[in-house]
């Protein structure tokens, strides 16, 4: 299945909110699209037929140095590995045109297909927090 990445806008934020969890509706999305004190960049997969399988984002940490940013990644249940991979390589270029140094990504503890995911991207286990495994994926 041909799949491509673009940038994701407002326009998506319906499809996008079908994609995430619960707590990603589509007010929040619009909420975290619009917060202008973020430094971010969104991605959108889609299929040949403009169908979403996945989205990801990265924008500035809020706990860590302006040089850090945090990644987020919803993909649709049954969407291959690969539509993943492809994201990424959009976000961790726009990451670096941002001026960021490294991306942060916060996954649950029990969360084992997105360590197996952000693991297989390059990123590495830094620190647990708060029931969190914290990995980071250095961009130089």
């Amino acid at each position: 299945m041909p799949v491509s990445i673009r940038p994701g806008t407002r326009a998506d934020i319906r499809q996008m909110a079908e994609i995430g969890t619960s707590a990603t509706t589509a007010e929040a999305l619009a909420n975290w699209m619009d917060d202008l004190s973020a430094i971010a960049a969104w991605h959108v997969a889609e299929d040949e037929l403009g169908a979403l399988l996945g989205f990801q984002c990265v924008d500035a940490s809020a706990e860590l140095t302006s040089s850090v940013c945090e990644i987020a990644t919803f993909l649709r249940a049954g969407v291959a590995l690969a539509v993943g991979s492809r994201l990424f390589e959009a976000t961790a270029e726009a990451a670096r045109l941002l001026g960021y140094a490294w991306i942060e990504a916060r996954v649950a503890s029990g969360n084992e297909g997105a360590r197996i995911y952000y693991q297989s991207r390059g990123f590495r286990i830094w620190n647990e927090a708060d029931g969190r495994v914290l990995m980071r994926y250095d961009l130089d």
